[in-house]
């Protein structure tokens, strides 16, 4: 997706450098592997705060 995105801004005419490209391919994958993890993290934080509020 992020790809096609790179290729229809290049076609109008908008600036394409090697920032863009990296972004381009690897913005899927990063996400791909950081998203589980947030949540996991995420998940983890809300537990710790409910069991802080009932040691109270």
């Amino acid at each position: 997706m992020e790809v096609l995105v790179l290729i229809l801004g290049w076609a109008l005419g908008g600036p394409v450098g090697v920032g863009t490209v990296i972004i381009a391919f690897l913005l899927g994958p990063i996400v791909g592997i950081s998203l589980p993890q947030s949540k996991k993290l995420l998940r983890f934080l809300l537990e710790e705060k409910a069991d802080n509020k009932l040691a109270v």
